[in-house]
């Protein structure tokens, strides 16, 4: 088997999880914190894009695309129209390289599972830097399922948690770390 990069294997996982176009994968790496490259660490938000200067977003989508190119040309994954999509060869890749998907459902399972509510849900999480992989994980889930980032570490959104994701948290240990709260009123002080 070749050896990729940590880079590299997310990027496998974010295209197994949501079959991505080149602007869903920029987007979905950065919410989760990945560094495509050592010193470059992607920052899509739409303020953070809107400042840098041209040069500087040419040259990110450069090197996205010459990490895609390279995972093309090693028949790790495949374009099929706008999306690209893991190859058997891929799927076999991350399973050796990860144990993530034996202990978890991919993030692309839940969103089946959630449905939406009238009442906020906020999602506080503090998963330990060694522990990565975990929080990557969790991030991508609750993105998938519909959450919006409110920091890194604190999400929100109007879709109730599905219980497989409890289940598959409790299986990662991640139990004392991730913390839900619905919200019933909102809004400033003076409205409440």
């Amino acid at each position: 088997m070749r050896k990729f990069s940590k880079t590299a294997l997310t990027i496998l996982e974010i295209i197994r999880e949501t079959a991505s176009d080149f602007a869903t994968l920029a987007e979905v790496t950065a919410t989760s914190g990945t560094k495509i490259h050592p010193e470059w660490d992607i920052k899509f938000d739409k303020i953070t894009y809107r400042k840098m200067d041209a040069r500087e977003r040419r040259a990110k989508k450069r090197r996205l695309s010459g990490m895609i190119n390279r995972l093309k040309k090693a028949g790790v994954i495949r374009q099929d129209g706008k999306r690209f999509i893991l190859t058997k060869e891929g799927t076999k890749t991350l399973k050796e390289s990860k144990g993530c998907y034996d202990l978890c459902s991919a993030p692309s399972f839940y969103p089946q599972f959630a449905s939406k509510t009238d009442e906020t849900i906020i999602v506080i999480f503090d998963i330990p830097e060694k522990e990565r992989w975990k929080r990557n994980w969790f991030r991508r889930v609750l993105w998938v399922i519909g959450f919006t980032k409110l920091q890194q570490s604190v999400f929100a959104g109007h879709h109730t948690i599905p219980k497989q994701l409890l289940i598959d948290v409790e299986k990662l240990s991640l139990r004392r770390c991730v913390h839900f709260f619905t919200v019933k009123n909102s809004g400033s002080i003076s409205e409440i």
